[in-house]
């Protein structure tokens, strides 16, 4: 049997999708494979916290008006840019299986996200010509 990949993000071959805890997935079964990219839960509250410190540190500073204010406007900005860089995307890789929607992977690392789409891509165009 060919394996296309054996890694953290599960196991390939030339029939099974075969996720990291051991569930197993036929690729006949597989439909509307996908993949779907989103941020960290709280990514929004955290821009709309940036955002709103930075308009009211921004008002504060025309009210003050003094240089330093500025200097802080800039020290929040920065934190803020920052605190949002922290914020990792998670890659998740789902398909319909025998009518229901599933999660095959999921992970922060693009890297290995990227392989394992390869390699079910290949496997799943090679199947078609068995």
């Amino acid at each position: 049997m060919r394996t296309y990949y054996r890694g953290p993000g599960g196991l390939v071959t030339e029939t099974h999708f075969v996720r990291v805890e051991g569930r197993l997935f036929s690729l006949d079964g597989l439909r509307d494979v996908g993949r779907v990219q989103r941020r960290d839960a709280y990514f929004v509250p955290v821009v709309v916290g940036a955002v709103t410190a930075v308009a009211a540190a921004a008002i504060l500073a025309l009210s003050v008006e003094r240089p330093w204010a500025w200097v802080v406007v800039a020290a929040i900005a920065v934190g803020a840019v920052v605190v949002l860089s922290r914020s990792r995307l998670t890659y998740s890789l789902q398909a319909t299986y025998q009518g229901v929607e599933t999660e095959l992977c999921s992970t922060t690392d693009a890297e290995s996200f990227a392989k394992v789409c390869r390699a079910l891509n290949r496997a799943l165009q090679d199947s078609q010509f068995r």
